[in-house]
């Protein structure tokens, strides 16, 4: 810029970019803060890092061994007679036969209990019933449910026919996850003005935003991953990747495991809950032999819907006394609420909250319904058979042994992350760059899926 006559001013001093000083605040806000939400796991102890010899991981349950027979499609002969005893059953579908065997007594709906004293197979889907009773009349339709409460013997009796109690499996599978960041030489050494995690140049952020991105990705397929039907070891994938047409597989995430085989209940009405809404909530719970103590987990939008009911906000102040949330035992910012026999701790999670995440618009003004839920989750350990109790859900991740890495990689392991770097300034390579790999393999571990559920309140 060449001399000129005038007055000095900001202006003018100012056309010359960057040429004042400038006061700028040292640290970078976080006005996303990925940080607190993508830790929500660890922080309540349900991450699990478990070393895992294959890429997928089965969990069995038992069987009930009591089963409520349904009559629908039978047909019932001499019930309701007057002074007859017998009551035969024709004709049982399939999943209500070979259940019942002489010597049981079962209970009707009208409360007689009368002996079961023949069964016939028809064929593998039907067995008839024949049941008699020498007090009152019996009776009986179609449609209606019954169940075995017992069984009675003759002095000197023969062993009843065995039974048989079988097992299920849940399979899940690992999931491959990683994030990638790359920076050059002359910007590796640059320095800036404001500092990240008190360090002023790029790569202290460049690391830390790439490692939040993958923790992000990791809670987010947490909660909505939907298993794939392709696993590693097919001969013929269907998902397969973009460089060697490998195949490709996904983990079931809790939305799925939940809505494939929990509860799924719903309020009356949309963004209102009522009494009978928790009732029915906990009539649900019960129908599964449910656990006394649960997680309820939504968003601040689904969570002030429930607040409303306890705290009985409808009037003009919280008269209720329900919420209490000065228990050492509720941390977290958890309230707990006890109800119909269960104890529920009611806490609001930011990845369920995040306009960016699943409090999105899916669909014209209707936000998901991940986003307009509420998630129960049993608290604490589920029993297991002889053995020591283990969470109920976790995030469970298959570890790299860093035996494996190739020469010419490092590789630096925390916890259920690697880190694979490399280019000259890794000390690898000739290229004057430093390039970085976050990754991790994780499955998301539901165990007893049966017990879980999401209300959609909204």
């Amino acid at each position: 810029m060449s001399a000129s006559v005038g007055t000095l001013t900001n202006s003018w001093m100012s056309l010359t970019a960057f040429l004042q000083d400038r006061e700028i605040a040292p640290q970078i806000l976080d006005l996303q803060n990925d940080g607190m939400w993508t830790s929500m796991l660890a922080e309540l102890g349900y991450t699990n890092y478990i070393e895992s010899k294959e890429w997928f991981f089965d969990s069995f349950y038992n069987d009930p061994k009591l089963v409520v027979v349904d009559t629908t499609g039978a047909s019932i002969s001499t019930s309701g007679t007057s002074g007859n005893y017998t009551l035969t059953i024709t004709g049982l579908t399939a999943g209500n036969n070979n259940y019942i065997k002489v010597g049981d007594t079962l209970l009707l709906p009208n409360g007689k209990s009368p002996l079961v004293t023949s069964v016939t197979t028809t064929s593998l889907t039907k067995d008839t019933v024949t049941c008699k009773t020498d007090v009152g009349t019996l009776t009986l339709t179609a449609g209606d449910k019954i169940i075995v409460n017992g069984n009675a013997l003759e002095e000197g009796s023969n062993a009843t026919d065995p039974m048989r109690f079988t097992l299920s499996k849940y399979r899940n599978l690992i999931q491959i996850f990683d994030e990638g960041w790359k920076i050059t030489d002359v910007e590796a050494g640059a320095k800036r003005t404001v500092a990240f995690n008190g360090n002023y140049y790029q790569t202290a952020q460049s690391a830390i935003d790439s490692l939040q991105h993958l923790q992000a990705k990791l809670a987010m397929t947490w909660w909505s991953g939907e298993v794939s039907s392709t696993q590693f070891d097919d001969a013929s994938p269907i998902l397969t990747g973009p460089n060697n047409s490998y195949a490709v597989q996904k983990t079931r995430g809790m939305n799925q495991a939940i809505t494939s085989y929990g509860i799924t209940p719903s309020t009356t009405i949309s963004g209102v809950v009522g009494t009978p809404d928790m009732q029915d909530v906990c009539d649900r719970l019960t129908g599964v032999k449910a656990p006394a103590d649960y997680w309820m987990f939504g968003g601040n939008s689904p969570k002030t819907v429930i607040d409303i009911w306890a705290k009985n906000l409808n009037s003009s102040g919280a008269t209720s006394v329900r919420i209490d949330g000065t228990s050492k035992d509720v941390s977290f910012g958890a309230s707990a609420i006890e109800f119909g026999g269960f104890n529920f701790k009611l806490m609001a999670l930011p990845i369920l909250s995040n306009p960016q995440t699943f409090n999105f618009k899916a669909s014209g003004s209707t936000t998901h319904a991940i986003g307009r839920s509420i998630f129960l989750l049993p608290s604490g350990n589920c029993p297991v058979y002889g053995g020591t109790p283990k969470k109920y859900f976790a995030m469970r991740f298959a570890q790299v042994d860093p035996s494996i890495v190739k020469d010419g990689l490092k590789l630096a392991n925390s916890n259920y992350i690697s880190e694979f770097t490399t280019g000259a300034f890794a000390g690898v390579g000739l290229d004057a760059n430093f390039q970085s790999r976050y990754y991790t393999n994780m499955g998301v571990e539901a165990n007893l899926p049966q017990l879980y559920g999401r209300w959609l309140v909204k």
